[in-house]
């Protein structure tokens, strides 16, 4: 049945033809994305490397320190932020969560408010997944430059390469079906 309707259905025909002429071109677009967010994330390694993990007591300024319990019994550990640039596979899918605008003011405030590798960022109320304040709110404003970058290149010129490959795998689909509608016009008539 599916068959028979893409059949019977030429806006449909020329959807599923799109889509599949466009797998290629799509494949290529891919390979794009990733090195661009691989080289975004390699600079995010580079100015953000361990620095977007808290401690669970933010009384603890150091890793090193986030160890035992606290006063009121509960056991301290040190919480990495879920995207990260600790290592180069999360630090692509951050760049990729960067690039979809997925919570990105969260991201942007951790990796402002981050003041060193294995040091707990102060003054963060989006440090880990617990709101926290303290005296030094925004310890590096110039980390901004660095968001604003990845969101510019991978949300706006990557995505948008994926939106172009589609658009044009489907406006060449349609003129190849307008050329295929015209040439079997052409036949009856001349039967």
């Amino acid at each position: 049945r599916p068959l028979r309707l893409i059949a019977r259905a030429p806006g449909l025909r020329v959807l599923i033809s799109a889509m599949f002429s466009s797998v290629k071109p799509i494949l290529g677009t891919i390979a794009i994305a990733i090195s661009v967010y691989s080289l975004l994330g390699l600079v995010g390694m580079q100015i953000l490397l361990g620095s977007m993990g808290t401690c669970s007591d933010t009384k603890i300024k150091f890793m090193r320190d986030c160890w035992g319990q606290t006063a009121e019994g509960e056991a301290r550990e040190w919480i990495n932020n879920s995207a990260n640039f600790d290592v180069l596979p999360v630090a692509v899918v951050t760049m990729f969560t960067l690039a979809t605008q997925d919570d990105w003011p969260t991201l942007t405030f951790a990796g402002i408010d981050a003041i060193g590798q294995r040091l707990q960022p102060e003054g963060s109320k989006y440090a880990g997944y617990m709101e926290v304040e303290s005296a030094i709110q925004n310890a590096n404003p110039n980390f901004f430059a660095f968001y604003f970058l990845s969101i510019m290149v991978g949300g706006y010129l990557v995505l948008n390469m994926f939106v172009s490959v589609f658009v044009d795998g489907y406006l060449n689909a349609a003129e190849q079906m307008k050329i295929q509608k015209e040439k079997e016009e052409r036949e009856r008539v001349g039967e």
